[in-house]
């Protein structure tokens, strides 16, 4: 049995905010009129039936005034160990979308429940399925109007007559509710009936369809077995072509590992075959040098040979230069001789005119001129041909000696970079261990080509 625990309103009629504790069993209110004993049963039957999310204008009547944000029931009830609290609130403004509603379930007692909670319109389903009584049973067993305890208190009706008149509107109550659900139901057989009328006129419709749909199954079977005979000859030259696929993936991967050997031997083969061109090389340089030994002793007597060259590049730019030198003082002497010639010949002469006039004096300006033009006639210095031919020689052999440098700086250039590329390859190549390695892959490169060509 359900018991009404306590009530609370808020922003109801005419509360802004009140709040009712209900004891088990029978509850008076009394109050003089416009107390607010109806808004009360009122509120309560609003807090069991009323739907919140209506857009009905009886919701938004129900507002106090000088309170816009809606209104608010809640109720607790007491079913056994169990309590059940209510909650509705009316909001004006899109109730559908922000009014709610709330059922709390929460046990009082370790009975083994746990509690629950539902909000929304499933929780007004939920209540209607707890609560399960109409409004209309309600209204005529549970709720005493205000005339019948008029009539109670003036001795004009008494109590077991009241009983008997809410006995007799239950009745009435259930009579009226049995006589619904029978019209309910007439309606539905009558509903039921059309639908079945139209489900044999659908039923006729699809056995004719379904009938239609057999002939056109027939051929499509006969196609169907026309397609699977194809899928047969067509899974065959698959399998056919599944074959020499995984044939040509396996020759392709056998091609891949042929070319990747071919391609590690003539690695290894380059490799050997730098050592080896180092190694001739250097044996070249040790051949052409008068100090055969170690590598640090051929590179000593290169260094040497470099330096002799510089020196004798050198030595025969300083001869070049002083045979400039001398070249050029040559040349002043030949002017200077060349001048005194000149002037003995003017001197003669001077002294040939100067006879008549004072033949002393002329004949001593004659001897003069001819004691210089002896001096210049002796005086003979060594012709510009040998000159020349000595400084021809001088540059061709010049010439050679910075060829003979240029070469000597080269060789030790090479020997310098074999050397470098030969520690570079000894530090990453063992000679024996890549000589092995090469073997190897001269031996598998060997047994995939083989392979290969029997391969058909």
């Amino acid at each position: 049995m359900i018991h009404f625990q306590r009530l609370h309103l808020q922003g109801y009629r005419r509360f802004r905010e009140f709040d009712c504790a209900f004891r088990e069993g029978l509850n008076i209110i009394l109050g003089p009129n416009e107390s607010g004993k109806s808004t009360l049963l009122n509120a309560l039957l609003d807090a069991l039936y009323l739907n919140p999310f209506s857009t009905a204008q009886a919701l938004r009547e129900r507002i106090h005034w000088g309170h816009p944000s809606g209104w608010a029931l809640e109720l607790e009830l007491r079913k056994g160990d169990t309590l059940l609290r209510l909650t509705k609130r009316y909001v004006p403004d899109e109730p559908s979308q922000r009014s709610e509603c709330r059922v709390e379930i929460e046990p009082l007692a370790s009975t083994g429940e746990e509690a629950a909670c539902w909000v929304g319109k499933e929780a007004l389903q939920r209540w209607e399925q707890m609560w399960g009584i109409p409004r209309e049973v309600y209204l005529a067993t549970a709720c005493i109007r205000q005339r019948e305890l008029d009539a109670i208190a003036a001795d004009k009706k008494s109590l077991t007559a009241l009983q008997q008149q809410l006995r007799e509107n239950a009745l009435m109550t259930d009579l009226e509710r049995i006589l619904k659900q029978i019209q309910e139901q007439v309606r539905s057989l009558k509903g039921q009936h059309e639908a079945i009328g139209q489900q044999r006129q659908t039923l006729a419709k699809q056995l004719q369809q379904a009938q239609e749909a057999h002939t056109r199954q027939q051929a499509y079977r006969q196609q169907l077995y026309a397609l699977i005979e194809q899928i047969e000859q067509y899974q065959c030259e698959a399998a056919d072509l599944q074959s020499a696929l995984e044939r040509w993936r396996s020759l392709t991967a056998l091609q891949k590992e042929l070319e990747q050997a071919r391609a590690e031997a003539e690695r290894l083969q380059r490799v050997l075959e730098t050592l080896e061109r180092i190694e001739r090389e250097m044996q070249r340089l040790q051949g052409e040098s008068p100090h055969v030994g170690s590598p640090d002793q051929l590179r000593t007597w290169l260094h040497q040979r470099c330096e002799v060259a510089r020196q004798e590049e050198q030595a025969l730019q300083k001869q070049l230069h002083d045979l400039t030198s001398h070249r050029e003082r040559l040349t002043t002497r030949q002017r200077v001789r060349t001048g005194l010639g000149i002037l003995s010949v003017a001197l003669i002469l001077t002294g040939i005119s100067l006879i008549p006039v004072n033949g002393l004096l002329g004949g001593a300006i004659i001897g003069l001129g001819g004691v210089a033009l002896i001096v210049a006639l002796l005086w003979r210095p060594p012709s510009a041909r040998e000159i020349e031919t000595r400084h021809r020689q001088l540059l061709q052999q010049l010439e050679q000696a910075r060829q003979q440098s240029q070469q000597a700086q080269q060789q030790l250039r090479d020997f310098e970079n074999l050397l470098s590329q030969r520690a570079a390859l000894l530090q990453a190549h063992d000679p024996n261990e890549l000589l092995q390695q090469f073997r190897q892959q001269a031996v598998r490169l060997h047994a995939l080509e083989v392979q290969q060509a029997q391969d058909p």
